[in-house]
């Protein structure tokens, strides 16, 4: 009996339940675009490739003209829409300090500790301000998956929108269109 309880939990301690959790959709990126607002940002490249089913690798470049502010934010945003319904949802709306995420990474939403830890593992932006001018920043193949999603996600179209602010003027901003389909 002993050693039986001992498998079991060893079994459930390598056993993930998220993936376990049968999927009833497959995710698509559809777009990626990036948008320069105002004298802050002097240039913003990104792309996006899908490398499987539910897996896209993200890459984007930005460099600015001037340091940012110690009161420089970012705002993200999703929307979703039923395939078939007309009215449009916010399903999230999060405003943080760059500074202060950056040297505390204690963000209490999954989804969003999700993203924040890839970009972190992914990118070439420090972990305290300042965020400098004249410095080319990257996040290189930046992997989005279904894993992100909660295991219950409907089918929806979406848009995840980060708008970057400095001294409360929006300077850039990054839009990822996408939405889960039946598989």
């Amino acid at each position: 009996m002993l050693v039986f309880s001992l498998v079991w939990l060893i079994l459930l301690d390598r056993f993930d339940f998220n993936e376990a959790a049968n999927r009833r959709y497959n995710f698509e990126v559809l777009n990626l675009t990036c948008s320069r607002r105002g004298a802050v940002l002097k240039d913003m490249k990104c792309s996006f490739a899908e490398i499987a089913t539910n897996r896209y690798s993200i890459d984007v470049y930005m460099s600015l003209t001037r340091q940012l502010a110690q009161n420089a934010e970012v705002a993200m945003k999703i929307y979703i829409q039923p395939p078939n319904g007309d009215k449009i949802l916010q399903f999230l709306n999060v405003k943080l300090n760059i500074c202060e995420t950056l040297k505390r990474q204690n963000i209490a939403v999954p989804m969003i500790r999700s993203i924040v830890n890839e970009i972190m593992r992914k990118s070439n932006v420090p972990f305290s301000c300042p965020i400098v001018k004249d410095f080319v920043y990257n996040l290189t193949n930046f992997i989005l998956t279904d894993s992100i999603f909660p295991v219950y996600t409907f089918f929806v179209n979406f848009n995840f929108t980060l708008n970057f602010m400095n001294d409360y003027k929006s300077f850039a901003e990054l839009l990822l269109e996408g939405r889960t389909v039946p598989k």
